[in-house]
């Protein structure tokens, strides 16, 4: 599921900020509120589920 999508950064409490996913994407790795993901940031952020969900494709090879 690639997927491009610009996303606006907002105020969440008094020292952070927050990114909304689309809903979609949730629904496409079988997310919901309170699941963990991982944030991985080198030149790009990366965010991916913990946890591989049945629709996520296994690696090809």
């Amino acid at each position: 599921m690639p997927h491009e999508e610009a996303r606006k950064i907002i105020k969440a409490g008094k020292t952070s900020f927050a990114i909304i996913l689309p809903k979609a994407w949730l629904r496409f790795y079988g997310l919901k509120n309170g699941d963990l993901v991982k944030v991985v940031s080198d030149s790009t952020v990366t965010i991916e589920p913990l946890e591989r969900r049945k629709h996520e494709r296994a690696p090809q090879g």
